[in-house]
This record gives C-alpha cells, structure tokens and sequence, in this order.
C-alpha cells in the first residue's frame, strides 16, 4: 500500500510542474501579443493633436508670408518668409517632445516647415510643343557632339514628357 501512495504523490506533482509550464507559457504568449498591440496603439497616440498642430503652423506660414507681401509687396528668395516658422519665433511645442521620464532629446520628435519659391522654374505646360522638341533635339544633338541636328530627334522626349504629365 505504502508504494502506491508515493506514485500517486509523483504523479501529482508532474502534474502541477506541467500546469505551472502550461501557464507561464500562456502568460509569455499573451505578453507577446499585448505589446504588439501597444506598438500598433502608440502610431495613433495624439495624432489629433499632432494635426491641429501641423494646420497651426500652416496659419502661422501663412501669416508670415502675407506680411511680407504687405510690407514689401512682393518675395524674393532668400527673405526670411522661406523660414517662417524661425522668422515667427514659434517654439518646438511639448507635445513633440517625448516625456518618458527623462529628457532624451534624440527622441524627440522632428519637424521642419519650408516653403521653396518656385517662380524660377520652367512652366513646361505654358511652352508650345515645337520649342520643346527644339530644346530637346538641340540636347540630344550635345550629347551626340554638336553639328546639325533634326528637330524630330526631340519629339520622343516631348512624347515622354506629355505623357508623365
């Protein structure tokens, strides 16, 4: 009777090792899957406020921009309305920065607004089709080492360019 009773105590106890690995099994696996949830959570952590931000600091862009077009009537490049947001003074605000105990800045968040004037480019849509060709003919013709060249060299450039228009 006496060895009965002790498998019946080793049985108990593989069986309460098994539930405790069993367990904490579990309790790993649904460790894993919170923190997957809390770094899918944490994107959209004050994103409302991230947006009413970012439309403030448009208005503030906007702003900048219209004094100096009342105060000079017109900009230029290298005026400070290319960098409103310094130009205004207006400050990284808090809820950029990360506060998660210790103030690491690296971090932080980073943001940057920039307006690039861009009345010096060629407004390609305004040019008429047969310059085009020509400029395009006459570049091809430079890579190729000058002499005469064919404006009808130019047209599939002129194609491609319509067409990525």
């Amino acid at each position: 009777m006496m060895r009965s009773n002790k498998k019946k105590k080793g049985s108990i106890l593989v069986f309460v090792l098994a539930l405790i690995v069993f367990i904490s099994v579990l309790s790993i696996r649904l460790m894993k899957e919170t923190t997957q949830e809390l770094r899918h959570v944490s994107q959209f952590h004050k994103r409302d406020d991230l947006r009413t931000f970012a439309y403030s600091a448009l208005d503030v862009e906007a702003g900048v921009i219209n004094e100096y077009i009342m105060a000079l009537e017109k900009l230029e490049n290298g005026q400070a309305w290319q960098e409103a947001l310094e130009f205004a003074n207006m400050e990284t605000p808090k809820i950029l920065a990360v506060s998660n105990g210790n103030e690491n800045s690296a971090n932080a968040l980073k943001w940057n607004v920039k307006f690039i004037d861009e009345t010096g480019k060629i407004p390609f849509q305004k040019v008429k089709d047969k310059n085009l060709e020509a400029l395009f003919a006459a570049l091809v013709n430079e890579e190729e080492g000058g002499g005469i060249f064919d404006e009808d060299d130019g047209r599939p450039f002129l194609d491609s360019l319509r067409d990525w228009e």
